[in-house]
């Protein structure tokens, strides 16, 4: 997996609709370093914010982002085909690198 300062890629997502107005679906065969259970994700944003997510196991193990995410969503306003990449640090925190535009 790619690293980024130290940081290990966790998983990226283009973003749909249903992403930007539910929950967050996780890719299933990429996401690495996902918190066991109902633990809660803590993501660090571009601008410093922290979020703290939960990451669910769906029917057919499928996992999304709960809790803040639509907070998040709200407030830093991606767009649909918007690129987020999700980073795991050994600080147990995820940091989320700016929005990039879509393919």
């Amino acid at each position: 997996m790619p690293r980024m300062n130290g940081r290990e890629l966790s998983f990226k997502k283009k973003l749909s609709s249903t992403d930007l107005t539910r929950n967050l679906e996780i890719p299933r065969s990429r996401a690495r370093h996902l918190p066991a259970g109902n633990q809660t994700m803590r993501v660090l944003d571009q601008n410093g914010r922290l979020w703290h997510f939960k990451c669910p196991r769906r029917r057919g193990g499928r996992r999304c982002l709960t809790d803040q995410w639509r907070d998040f969503a709200r407030t830093v306003t991606p767009r649909k085909g918007d690129i987020l990449r999700f980073y795991f640090s050994a600080e147990e925190v995820f940091g989320l690198d700016p929005l990039a535009l879509s393919f």
